[in-house]
This record gives C-alpha cells, structure tokens and sequence, in this order.
C-alpha cells in the first residue's frame, strides 16, 4: 500500500519532537483497534500489518468493509482533530504495530513545543482532507444517476422471458433446474467472491464467498418442492 501524502514530510521535520508523545501498542489479528461510535481520544500510526476499516450498514447487504490501511497510513485523524464519536470501526486485518498519539499526548506537545504541535496538527488536517477528497471520488462513482442502463435493461428482459418460459413445466423438471443452477453457482463461490471484492474494493472475499453458496444451495433447497416459483413467475407474467 502506498505511503499517504504528507507521510515524509512529518518523517523529515516533526517525528523526532512526535516521538517522545508516542506509545507503541500491538494488535492481535481481528482485534479491534477502535470502535465506530467510540469517542476520538487518538489516532494510530501503521507500523506494520495490515487493517482492515468498517463501517455498520444494518440496512445494507453488505460485509461493511469500505478499506484497508498498510504501514505508512493513519487512522482515527478525524475523531482528535474534531472530538467526534468514531465513525468508522478498524480491525488487525492481520497482527498489527502501531504508534499511537493520544489527544492528551497531542495537548502536551502543543503545550511544550508549538511549533511542533501547529505541524502536527497541520499534517493531521491534510491527510484528513485527502481521505475525505478520496472518499468523495468514490462515493460520486458509485452513486446512482437514474440515467438508463441498456445492458441492465436487457438482462432484466432476459430474465423475465426465461422465467415465463419455464412456466409450464413439470415441478420435478423445475426443482431439478434450481438444483443445477444452484450446484454451479456454489461450485464458483469463491471465483465470484474474489471478482466482486477486485471489482468494488469492498468486503471480505471469505464472507462473500458464504453468502454466495447460501443464496445458492440454502435458498434452492427452501423452493425445491415449494412451487414457490410458480407465484413469482405469475407476478412477473402480471407485471
């Protein structure tokens, strides 16, 4: 992962008065390091590993997973700057280093040394403002604009007219169709699951990878011989 702008200049000018203010801490593997909601009382330097940031989604389907910070980065900026609850949760993704400045450790630079602290305080405010710009990008590219999508449109199109056309059949033909799509589908769990994690950036290929082979064998089995489908097909078929 790449070392966040601002990163050498902080090396260069101000870590030598940092240093005295920082504590070293380690972080088993998915241990928390902090807690969405939590209050913001410090900020970690990435040592070494790797994190992993969440953020709870309880209306989305969704591992929450929206990044991960390597050696060179900096989390929880945003809560010392401003005093705000956590807004995101950070886990060891896998054991962790970490130099931890606390916002009394923070207070007691700026106290003892200004000019040190103003620098602190400066890089801290710009590396904040490029994780929001960065955000802001991503969130613009994955905002929906209700412009038409053709290719959608037309796998939609697809879907209905194959639904409509298995309408007559036998269950048994039907139950042993749902069973072979779903056999297929959970067969490429884990292909699936990796493209979708390479494809968006978010999530744990592990956690999709189940949720793949649930929506395929677990919800084939709750309508193999339930004629659920004859309902849905139905509904399409009105709509």
């Amino acid at each position: 992962m790449a070392t966040e702008p601002g990163q050498r200049d902080l090396d260069d000018v101000a870590m030598s008065q940092l240093e005295p203010h920082l504590e070293t801490v380690q972080f088993r593997r998915e241990t928390c390091i902090m807690h969405e909601g939590s209050p913001g009382d410090a900020c970690y330097f990435i040592v070494s590993g790797e994190a992993r940031v969440e953020v709870e989604r309880p209306d989305f389907d969704s591992d929450g997973v929206v990044s991960y910070m390597g050696p060179g980065t900096v989390c929880g900026e945003f809560g010392l700057l401003d005093s705000s609850p956590r807004s995101a949760s950070v886990y060891a993704y896998t054991d962790v280093v970490a130099r931890r400045l606390s916002a009394s450790a923070l207070r007691e630079l700026c106290d003892r040394d200004p000019p040190a602290g103003v620098m602190m305080l400066r890089w801290l405010a710009r590396n904040a403002a490029t994780k929001a710009r960065a955000f802001s990008k991503d969130l613009a590219e994955f905002i929906l604009t209700g412009e038409p999508d053709p290719a959608m449109d037309a796998l939609v199109a697809r879907s209905a007219a194959a639904q409509q056309s298995i309408a007559g059949w036998p269950e048994d033909e039907v139950d042993g169709l749902i069973t072979a799509l779903a056999t297929e589908i959970a067969g490429h769990a884990d292909e699936l699951a990796a493209a979708t994690v390479d494809e968006t950036g978010i999530g744990c290929v592990a956690d999709k990878a189940d949720k793949n082979r649930f929506a395929s064998l677990d919800v084939a089995r709750s309508l193999v011989g339930s004629r659920a489908w004859v309902s849905s097909a139905a509904a399409s078929g009105r709509g």
